[in-house]
């Protein structure tokens, strides 16, 4: 009877176990020491860099409100607004630079040392969210942002730059800087992985960019925030039918906007969506095809904040006049 319990016991503490957010620090919120500057994320607990250090300002950035430097403390961030998701951290990375690197394939990434190590042949759910910083010359929007699960950790020697590979990632160009992006996905671990890399891992000429900005944009800059994995979709809050009918691969931009939204659809399947005001009174509805993209006049909208809403997704948008 006792070998019989403490059975149980170990099988019910390792279900438990398994069944919990293998992400350290998932949030950013535990430090060791409050950030100064930029370039800090062994500050970090349970993070550290996965870069290149040996290319000029190949850092991420660990970004906490404990700090007494206004320009790595939210919600400002150089001279943008984004408050994070929870709590009062998040982190950043650039997934593209078009000076002063060209064509060098140069990258951010962010790496955490799991809790526990993945099994093999099970099924595990991955989230994080994700918004394009809306700083001057930072808004090249790209594609790519995805999560790596390696053996060893990723950075060390030949793996500095991106090598065209990860678990999961996002095709979708990621191009709004108001609503954060909640990227959604799963993967059956085919190795013990241990540790998990965030970033873009695919080179400049398979990677679309968009800029946003102006033509002194040199750079893709996102902020990261609230990371899960685990085998337990409701722990990462993911729908079991998610990915069978969603509208996460719906990307708006230019937002703000004075004129005009462009919407475009990456889905396999045309999708509608309404559009409110701030106190809910309908506005518009449209229908966008599979595979495609369409403007929305918003010139002869009153200045606002307005709501597009799909069958599962709300996303917030701009008009300045």
């Amino acid at each position: 009877m006792k070998k019989l319990l403490l059975f149980c016991f170990l099988v019910s503490s390792n279900l438990g176990f398994a069944q919990q957010n293998l992400v350290p620090n998932p949030s950013f919120e535990q430090y060791s020491v409050c950030p100064t500057e930029f370039n800090q994320m062994q500050y970090c607990i349970g993070w550290s860099s996965a870069s290149d250090s040996n290319i000029n300002n190949q850092t991420p950035d660990f970004l906490h409100g404990c700090s007494s430097n206004p320009i790595v403390s939210p919600p400002v961030i150089l001279d943008a607004y984004q408050q994070p998701v929870s709590g009062i951290s998040y982190a950043g990375i650039g997934c593209y630079f078009s000076s002063p690197f060209p064509n060098l394939n140069v990258r951010e990434y962010i790496q955490a040392d799991l809790l526990d190590t993945l099994l093999t042949n099970t099924k595990y759910y991955v989230s994080f969210y994700a918004i394009l910083l809306g700083a001057t010359n930072m808004v090249y929007a790209t594609n790519k942002l995805g999560a790596l699960f390696t053996t060893e950790k990723f950075g060390q020697g030949n793996f500095a730059h991106p090598i065209n590979f990860a678990q999961v990632h996002s095709d979708s160009v990621l191009a709004d800087t108001i609503n954060w992006f909640h990227f959604m996905a799963s993967f059956v671990a085919d190795s013990s992985y241990r540790f998990m890399t965030i970033g873009n891992f695919f080179d400049d000429n398979i990677t679309d960019t968009l800029n946003i900005g102006n033509q002194f944009s040199i750079a893709s800059y996102y902020l990261i925030d609230d990371v899960c994995v685990s085998i337990d979709s409701n722990l990462c809050n993911i729908s079991n039918s998610i990915f069978e009918n969603s509208d996460f691969d719906l990307t708006i931009y230019p937002n703000p906007s004075n004129d005009y939204f462009q919407i475009k659809n990456y889905s396999e399947k045309g999708r509608y969506f309404t559009i409110y005001n701030m106190i809910g009174c309908f506005v518009s509805k449209y229908f966008i095809d599979a595979k495609s993209e369409s403007n929305i006049d918003c010139s002869k909208w009153n200045a606002g904040i307005y709501f597009l809403k799909t069958t599962t997704q709300n996303y917030k948008i701009n008009v300045l006049h």
